[in-house]
């Protein structure tokens, strides 16, 4: 909000100024400054309303949500995450939108996941390996 306030005295005639503040059909505020001697008006902006403030940051808040492309929205994530698993983590790390924590305790997340997947993997491999070594032997 820009604030300027004119000298106590009209630009004028030298006289004393008086402030009187209006609200506007827009809901604008405006501080005016009319002089007591000559009746010079002085108008000063005291900035946007309130809910012209909010509808502008609602505005750029959609406008940026819809500039993300699509390979940065989260559920394009989430599915590549699914099917190539840690192969997608450059897609957590590129994204703009995503909190340094949020991208390390994800990629821990993952890791970790695919860690265990792997080892269920192998596991089960040998297991099969064994179960066709009985059926061979039989």
């Amino acid at each position: 909000m820009i604030e300027s306030l004119p000298a106590d005295t009209c630009p004028r005639c030298g006289g004393d100024l008086h402030q009187t503040d209006k609200n506007t059909f827009t809901g604008e505020v405006w501080r005016e400054y009319t002089c007591r001697t000559c009746g010079h008006i002085l108008d000063v902006n005291e900035g946007k309303a309130l809910w012209q403030i909010l509808h502008d940051e609602a505005e750029s808040q959609r406008k940026t949500k819809e500039k993300l492309p699509w390979y940065f929205r989260k559920s394009f994530i989430v599915i590549a995450i699914c099917t190539v698993g840690p192969l997608a983590l450059p897609l957590i790390w590129w994204r703009p939108k995503t909190t340094l924590a949020w991208k390390i305790g994800l990629t821990l997340g993952i890791v970790f996941l695919s860690w265990i997947l792997f080892h269920a993997t192998m596991e089960s491999t040998h297991i099969v390996e064994e179960f066709y070594k009985l059926l061979e032997g039989q």
